[in-house]
């Protein structure tokens, strides 16, 4: 008994040195008062350190952010967030027992070169992801043909989940963004999924549920899938092309301000299909980016019975075109690393040229300044900005266009996230969490790990 308050003391006493500031010195003997002190101190940190972990986790698996409206008795949402550790990418048959999401005999698209068939591209890979899901309404735990997974951390802040779909808050259409007859602002809620292989990523970085791992290098194996299903509260009347779109009911925010987070409180309303977004870890794409983003707009003239696949190819890209410059788009240059459908951009309202920056590949949906590409190669741990800052010279803009190769940061201040903007939002979350819910972290021994990995990474001191 006396050996384990010893060590109970010892222990206490090398956590609170940082705060006390005396010197340990191996023949000093603290008197019996001292000895009792640090003792409780020592129990009480560790009850902190327990509490603090059970916390974490308890947050990590936190469903949504704000509850389901009184007497709701329909379903909830429940990510999914059982990640692998590890995928055999190389051997195709060896499929995992999870659903059989490892086999590379499953990526059909590598058959396809995406720079000569991109459509052809982009249905294959649709196809991959909807496979199982559309039948189970997109609930992970339901599909019995692959496997997929939600990122973790999302349902932190006025911009998290929502209970019925865990759907999170992104960018507003402003009137006449999605079309000229859209007379008032529309909210955007989307929520994304990651195949069996890209999960190994998350499952290694969040393997301790209370404290993210970042001692080696995030980088996302070959076929790595994510997809994002991308909602809005537009209506047919205001955006016609929507009509007949799958419609989800979502509790959204009951007021919003462009300029401000979303209000704190939601209400049910309901949100229709608007678009569909793609990207996948392929490696003909090693040369610019090592990625291949696509996007699809849902639009009412697309013929199929199915509702979820009236979906119209929009875009695919593989690459930022760092050298299309403004002074070169005037001059009549054009993409050679983005593919764009021409009858797409004939759903524009005449007020956008086109979906993304001079001429680049991106969204219905999505800021026209920029591209999928350039949104995501901004994924970074700490976040970085999305967008260049306003004023910006044509010098500083093109760094927000370049091809930054898979694991490559994107500014020295930070670690790169390798284009998943969901894995860098949601450490981002958790340091908003942490730093509300444990005001002495730095004196918490799960704190210091965290920052000498984040030290060893980044080759800068954490302080």
């Amino acid at each position: 008994m006396r050996t384990v308050l010893r060590g109970r003391v010892f222990s206490a006493y090398s956590v609170l040195r940082p705060v006390t500031a005396r010197p340990w010195a191996p023949s000093w003997v603290p008197s019996p008062v001292v000895q009792v002190v640090l003792w409780s101190a020592g129990w009480v940190l560790m009850a902190a350190h327990k509490l603090a972990r059970s916390r974490a986790a308890r947050e990590y698996h936190r469903p949504f952010f704000n509850s389901p409206p009184p007497g709701w008795i329909g379903p909830v949402f429940t990510p999914r967030l059982d990640f692998p550790l590890a995928v055999d990418v190389n051997n195709s048959d060896a499929a995992p027992s999870s659903g059989g999401s490892g086999d590379l005999h499953d990526c059909k698209w590598e058959a396809i070169d995406f720079r000569e068939e991109p459509e052809r591209y982009l249905q294959t890979v649709l196809e991959y992801c909807f496979d199982g899901n559309v039948e189970s309404d997109f609930v992970p735990q339901k599909n019995s043909k692959r496997s997929w997974y939600h990122a973790p951390w999302m349902s932190h802040g006025k911009k998290g989940r929502e209970p019925f779909h865990g759907l999170t808050f992104e960018k507003p259409a402003k009137p006449g963004y999605l079309a000229e007859d859209q007379q008032s602002v529309a909210q955007t809620w989307a929520v994304a999924f990651y195949n069996e292989r890209g999960a190994t990523v998350f499952g290694k970085v969040w393997r301790n549920h209370h404290r993210p791992d970042l001692s080696s290098a995030v980088n996302f194996p070959r076929g790595s899938v994510s997809f994002k299903l991308i909602f809005s509260e537009a209506t047919p009347s205001e955006v016609p092309f929507l009509k007949g779109s799958p419609v989800w009911k979502a509790t959204v925010a009951k007021r919003l301000d462009l300029n401000k987070d979303p209000s704190r409180e939601r209400v049910p309303r309901d949100l229709r299909l608007i678009q569909v977004d793609l990207a996948v870890r392929d490696q003909r794409a090693e040369s610019t980016t090592g990625w291949v983003f696509g996007t699809f707009i849902y639009h009412c003239d697309v013929a199929s019975r199915d509702p979820w696949r009236r979906l119209m190819p929009v875009s695919l890209m593989w690459g930022n075109d760092p050298w299309l410059t403004p002074g070169e788009y005037d001059k009549g240059a054009r993409t050679r690393e983005s593919w764009v459908s021409p009858k797409a951009i004939q759903t524009l309202p005449k007020s956008r040229g086109s979906f993304g920056w001079l001429g680049r590949g991106n969204g219905v949906v999505d800021n026209f300044k920029s591209s999928c590409i350039s949104c995501h190669s901004t994924a970074s741990y700490p976040k970085v900005d999305m967008l260049p800052p306003r004023g910006s010279d044509g010098r500083t803009t093109m760094e927000w266009f370049r091809n930054i190769k898979p694991g490559e940061r994107f500014a020295s201040s930070s670690s790169s996230m390798d284009y998943s903007l969901q894995l860098s939002v949601g450490l981002e979350n958790y340091d908003q969490w942490h730093h509300r819910w444990i005001p002495s972290y730095k004196y918490l021994p799960f704190y210091h790990a965290t920052t000498a990995s984040l030290t060893k990474l980044n080759n800068t001191e954490v302080k």
